[in-house]
């Protein structure tokens, strides 16, 4: 985990890494795994996606590596092989395995984000060894086939960041990953929590090209504004558009909690908006109530 984050960014300049495999039982619990790989993102600045595991119908089964409070942990539905998002469902009601879900053991929301699980189509090893007899597969699929799609999308909004498709003037930096990570679930597709719970979906299914059309009419506070314990930040925004929700997402890389403990947030901070009539809105409230 150290060492493949520390090779990733010294060797290659890279900033984003995907895992499609665990260590560790499948319980949601913050556990040496997943200190190791909070310290070696906080360390490196790198974004470290997991598969949340296709572990059942129970909760708390996500993968250890995945509950890390700094990795984006991946989870699924099923897209039906159909273009239609309507059908998506996170259960297969007649046959296969199915994906994981939290919340992690100390509560915290777990999957962050979700990609599709079934009929992945994708390169193959050439010839007869692979998952088919060519050079392509369709049936490539779990938790395994949505993390690197959701890393793929991250890339996209590294390339976009640094092209300056926000208008943020980058001046050739690249955006922290807590931003990144914002960036995707500010922008994911939210399914009915009939179709899939919170703590199925997470945020919802990534959506690259919303961040695309979105442009530069999002605000982004690449941690431009460090807090000390007591801080508080304020700005004002303006909705620009009434055919598009106001969303507000705040992400921050967190340091490593002690392993096993029943809390493994060290810097817990909280979001507050404040609308035009003095409604008060906090992050989270209510987003897993009636599950």
């Amino acid at each position: 985990r150290q060492s493949s984050i520390a090779n990733l960014v010294n060797t290659w300049d890279g900033v984003f890494q995907s895992n499609s495999w665990s260590a560790g039982s499948a319980n949601g619990d913050y556990s040496s795994y997943s200190q190791e790989n909070d310290q070696a993102i906080v360390t490196y600045d790198a974004m470290m996606f997991h598969s949340a595991g296709n572990y059942g119908t129970s909760s708390n089964t996500t993968s250890q590596d995945s509950s890390a409070k700094n990795v984006v942990c991946v989870g699924a539905v099923y897209h039906q092989n159909t273009s239609s998002l309507g059908d998506d469902q996170w259960e297969n009601h007649g046959s296969g395995s199915t994906p994981a879900q939290g919340p992690t053991d100390d509560g915290r929301i777990k999957p962050d984000i979700c990609g599709w699980f079934d009929s992945i189509y994708t390169t193959d090893w050439t010839g007869s060894s692979g998952y088919s007899s060519g050079d392509y597969t369709s049936s490539f699929g779990g938790t395994s086939a949505a993390c690197p799609m959701v890393a793929g999308g991250a890339g996209l909004i590294y390339d976009m960041y640094e092209g300056n498709h926000f208008g943020n003037n980058p001046s050739g930096s690249t955006p922290h990953a807590a931003t990144v990570k914002a960036l995707l679930i500010a922008n994911a597709y939210q399914y009915s929590l009939s179709d899939a719970t919170r703590y199925q979906q997470g945020w919802g299914l990534v959506d690259v090209g919303h961040v695309y059309d979105a442009g530069v009419n999002q605000l982004i506070v690449d941690e431009g504004n460090p807090l000390s314990t007591g801080m508080t930040w304020n700005t004002q925004v303006v909705r620009l558009s009434s055919s598009e929700p106001l969303k507000i997402t705040l992400a921050w890389m967190d340091e490593p909690g002690q392993a096993s403990s029943s809390t493994a947030l060290i810097n817990d901070l909280d979001l507050r908006v404040t609308s035009p009539g003095g409604t008060v809105y906090r992050g989270n409230v209510g987003l897993t109530s009636n599950l």
